[in-house]
Formats: C-alpha cells, structure tokens, sequence
C-alpha cells in the first residue's frame, strides 16, 4: 500500500468506519496488543543508541536517497473532522510523514492495514485510546526507538519516536527523530532532559538525520537549548520563504532540521484543521565524496 492510498483510506473511513470491532476491547487494550508485537523496540537514549549502530542496510535498499519528501504536522488530535482531507492532500508525494499528536483511535487504527509502515511512539493514554507521535514510511524502518518524559504540570508523557532507514545507492542509514516536547513547565529542567535524551540516542550516527516535530519553542531559554543540541550534532535548521509557522510569543513551535541532506525544496501552509500548520520540505542524500586514500588502486598501478 502506498502513502498515498493510505491517507485517502483514512480520510474516507472518518464517517465510514464502524466502532463494531472494538466492542468488547478498549483501544489501549489493542494498543497493548499491537505494541507486543514490535520486536526491539528501545525506551533507553543509550540502548538507542548502540542499536542503531548495530544496524546494517543491504545496499540499494530503503528510501530513495535521490528524492525524499518529508511532511511533519501536528495534527491537534484529530479534533477537526476534515484533517485527514488535508494530510491525504498535503502528503501524496511523500515518502515519510511525522504527526504529532496523532490519536491512535479506533478510525485510525482500523484504516491503517498491516501492510502500512507506521512506527508509533505513545504519550497521553486513556481508557478509549492513546495520542503520541506516528511515523509513516515508504519502507519499513530498520530500527525504532520510543522515548518518553513526564509533563510536570500535566503528569502526563510527551513521546519521541525516533527511525532508522536503508537508503538507496549507500550503505549509511538515515535516522529519522519525531518529537513532540514537554510544553507545561515553569523553568526548562524536563525540556532539556528530553532535548538531551534526543542528543544520547543519535550521538554516534555517522549518516544523515532528519529531526522534526512540535517543540513547544515559546521561549528563548528553549530555543537556546535547541540550538546548542543541533549544533552539536551537526544538524542545520530548514528556513521557508514564506513562513507560515505557528507561533507563541513570536516564536516558532515547529522546526526542520537536516544534516546529510541537500535540500531541494521547502514550505508551510497555513490551515484550518489543527492548531499547528504542517511544514513540508523534499531533499537529496549527500553522499560522501570518495577520495584517494578511499580508493584501492591495483597493485601495477599503486606506488
């Protein structure tokens, strides 16, 4: 199943789809269920870490390292009825999709079929279901790690889900960071934590990274944070020509962030169906530049 057919499933199952199958088994029950069934799945910044440094991708496999179209939103939980219209318009092209606050509810589980590539890492859970970040993939992930922290006011957790892909022409993998952070706090103690676990899991890829998501950037002390993290993992920040981005207190809450990839196009689009306006962008993988201390030379020609 493609992305596409995917999303225009989901968005005609919102009045078509019937909550008969899930008499008799709350949501978080068949959330359990579904959970078990991800092998290897990392909770631990470090464990992430060296799994994905175990990972190997065979050569020529995964995402398409020539183009790659990304789509991050928050989707504000689904509240709107028609946000599953726009994200099925907005992500036809796209090879990976990054929600936040996706409602991991009886419509959206029953219209992604198990051959659909979704990783989803859960926050916010309740008797009728739970909300945290999904993504969506052209391939399935190598590897796939879920972190969560507590929101101090709330008490309740804020997810990160973080991937791993083959990519084609190469033997690197890209790792793919979905975060959704900590938004209720007086000082940035739990933010920090959450921006440093982020910084443990993805310390040692060598490859390209793509880190996006809601970060609850309403502050400068936040933004700070931010900043130093990518920065220290390389990491550049997308800018759009026209930016539509949410704000707070003239800040933005969405971000982009690439190392590894060239980017090719970018942009955000202002919305009615979510508190939050997606931003889009498409890239290239920037493949190492292969030099002479590379290169093997046969032994008659070597000096």
């Amino acid at each position: 199943m493609t992305l596409r057919t995917l999303l225009l499933v989901s968005a005609a199952s919102i009045a078509a789809t019937s909550c008969s199958t899930w008499r008799g088994q709350a949501p978080a029950v068949r959330l359990t269920a579904l959970a078990s069934q991800v092998n290897g799945v990392e909770t631990d910044p470090a464990a992430c870490r060296d799994r994905m440094a175990e990972s190997a991708a065979a050569p020529g496999a995964g995402l398409d390292s020539s183009r790659l179209g990304i789509l991050s939103w928050n989707v504000k939980k689904g509240q709107h009825s028609n946000w599953r219209h726009d994200l099925a318009r907005m992500a036809a092209d796209k090879h990976l999709i990054l929600i936040q606050e996706a409602s991991l509810g009886p419509e959206l589980l029953d219209a992604l079929e198990p051959t659909a590539h979704w990783a989803f890492a859960p926050g916010y859970r309740t008797r009728m279901g739970a909300t945290g970040v999904m993504t969506l993939s052209s391939t399935p992930p190598l590897t796939q790690c879920n972190l969560q922290i507590m929101e101090p006011w709330l008490r309740t957790p804020k997810a990160t889900s973080i991937t791993e892909f083959g990519l084609t022409g190469t033997n690197e993998t890209l790792v793919v960071a979905n975060i959704h952070a900590v938004n209720f706090s007086v000082g940035v103690v739990e933010f920090r934590q959450q921006i440093q676990a982020l910084r443990t899991a993805l310390a040692d890829h060598a490859g390209p990274i793509i880190l996006s998501g809601d970060f609850n950037t309403w502050r400068t002390a936040r933004l700070d944070i931010l900043s130093e993290v990518t920065r220290e993992l390389g990491l550049e920040p997308i800018g759009f020509d026209n930016d539509h981005r949410t704000l707070a207190f003239g800040l933005p809450l969405d971000h982009l962030f690439v190392r590894g990839l060239a980017v090719q196009s970018s942009a955000t689009r202002s919305v009615r169906t979510s508190d939050h306006n997606p931003l889009a962008a498409e890239f290239a993988v920037i493949h190492p530049i292969r030099t002479a201390d590379d290169v093997s030379l046969p032994e008659e020609l070597a000096l």
